[in-house]
């Protein structure tokens, strides 16, 4: 059982809302990079 379920749980769900909302691409090599365009700059804060 992974110490934090829970953390990880938010972190892959986040990672899915980035994706299908376009802030997150995946890229050829199965990698994920940001679009810096897409966020907010206060969210950086």
């Amino acid at each position: 059982p992974s110490p934090r379920p829970r953390m990880d749980q938010r972190l892959h769900e986040g990672l899915l809302e980035g994706l299908v909302t376009g802030r997150l691409q995946r890229t050829a090599d199965g990698r994920i990079c940001r679009l810096r365009a897409a966020w907010p700059s206060t969210y950086r804060r």
